[in-house]
């Protein structure tokens, strides 16, 4: 029997880009971890009636569909994440993320990429002198592509 002898992964410098093309390039790409706490990306599978004669109560998975909870800290101004994400959202953008920003798409630094509608940010949230934070969920559209080669498709990784 095989088991999982790979070392386990510790997040240090992911890289969430969305609103780029394609090829990278895009100058409207917005990186999102210098406002991010914590991310996951989690698939939510609904199991289907496949009930029968011979399988009563009988379940199978249905399609998955994926979503990116990124928790943030919120800021203002011209960079700050209130400024740009509020022209995004509700609007489907190309998105890439990277575990390990800087270090090259790979077996044990897969891209995911695709599709994702971007949330409404909260305009503010917070107590006397506390930090506004809050998650954001962005839905992917259709089903994402995950690579562990090179090149990645977003080149703009750091």
């Amino acid at each position: 029997m095989a088991g999982i002898t790979a070392a386990p992964f510790r997040l240090d410098n992911p890289s969430f880009v969305i609103d780029h093309d394609l090829a990278g390039g895009s100058a409207s790409a917005v990186q999102l971890k210098c406002a991010g706490r914590r991310i996951a990306v989690t698939p939510d599978v609904d199991f289907e009636d496949v009930e029968t004669w011979c399988n009563p109560k009988g379940e199978a998975p249905g399609a998955a569909t994926w979503a990116i909870e990124l928790e943030v800290l919120n800021s203002y101004g011209a960079a700050g994440l209130w400024n740009q994400l509020l022209p995004l959202a509700g609007v489907l953008v190309k998105f890439s993320l990277l575990p390990a920003g800087a270090v090259a798409v790979s077996a044990t630094n897969p891209e995911m990429s695709g599709d994702c509608w971007v949330p409404y940010p909260t305009f503010v949230d917070a107590g006397v002198r506390k930090f506004t934070t809050y998650t954001l969920e962005f839905k992917v559209y259709g089903t994402p592509l995950f690579k562990d080669a090179t090149p990645a498709v977003y080149s703009g990784h750091a």
